[in-house]
């Protein structure tokens, strides 16, 4: 007998053995091969596919909603990242006693609106006198009220004036000591933003900064940082920790109301 013809039998031997073990231990969907067999896939030969296959993905929160209510039954899970303004369904999730194959799916990431796109572009850089003027000009129809230090409005013209007008004015200070040993002086150069109380301390946009939540303010604080030839001017969101979590909010109560009728489990964290 050669080798070939023994290795065989050996082959044939092992297989046997496994086949009892696996029948013994009932596990489904296991099969044991040669090492020298090829499987084929015969799904695409049959009329219908064995699982629906597919990732569905939308900005907009009424089309979760409704492709969540279409598809989604008990054996699904609903996961909120609160954090992120995004969701995620999947529909053939099943349980920890019949877990599904988790093809099936739906994920909802909420866009920011233009206007809050543009406010987080300016937010934290340091922009040009005519950058900041055309900044707020640009947003004029989205701007609620614009404030001094001393808490009078301004209009949108006057604030962008004010910011191109806004100068450097260079001051040269010198102190000096006597005592009875001797004398001493130092010259201090400093540099101050001229016209700087006319500019406007606060901005108040009215917008909503994602498409499908509410309304709501965001007051931009103004900051003059004078450099060189030119001041610079900075933007700061007020309240900013406080705001991202008001929007957290009231997304996961957007969702949850939205899908009570659903079957499917709601759960607030991601997978």
């Amino acid at each position: 007998m050669d080798k070939s013809a023994i290795e065989k039998i050996q082959e044939s031997n092992a297989l046997s053995i496994a086949r009892e073990q696996l029948d013994k231990q009932k596990l489904p969907g296991v099969l044991v091969a040669p090492d020298n067999t090829k499987l084929a896939d015969l799904e695409q030969f049959m009329p219908n596919a064995r699982h629906f296959k597919l990732r569905f993905d939308t900005k907009v929160i009424g089309e979760f909603v409704r492709y969540v209510s279409q598809h989604a039954t008990k054996d699904s899970g609903i996961f909120v990242d609160d954090e992120n303004l995004s969701a995620g369904c999947c529909v053939d999730l099943g349980t920890t006693d019949k877990p599904l194959h988790k093809y099936h799916g739906a994920n909802l990431r909420l866009k920011k609106t233009a206007a809050y796109s543009a406010i987080l572009g300016k937010v934290g850089c340091k922009l040009g006198q005519k950058e900041a003027a055309e900044f707020i000009e640009d947003w004029k129809h989205e701007i609620a009220t614009i404030l001094t230090s001393e808490e009078g409005e301004m209009t949108v013209g006057q604030a962008a004036s004010s910011m191109r007008n806004l100068s450097i004015e260079q001051a040269r200070e010198t102190n000096s000591t006597v005592s009875d040993f001797g004398y001493s002086a130092s010259a201090q150069e400093r540099l101050e933003a001229k016209n700087k109380d006319r500019l406007p301390a606060f901005i108040k946009f009215s917008i909503a900064p994602y498409h499908g939540l509410g309304e709501r303010e965001i007051i931009l604080r103004v900051g003059v940082i004078p450099s060189g030839d030119a001041p610079t001017i900075t933007f700061r969101i007020v309240g900013d920790e406080a705001l991202k979590e008001e929007l957290a909010f009231e997304f996961k109560d957007i969702l949850e109301d939205k899908l009570i009728k659903c079957e499917a489990p709601i759960y607030i964290g991601t997978i």
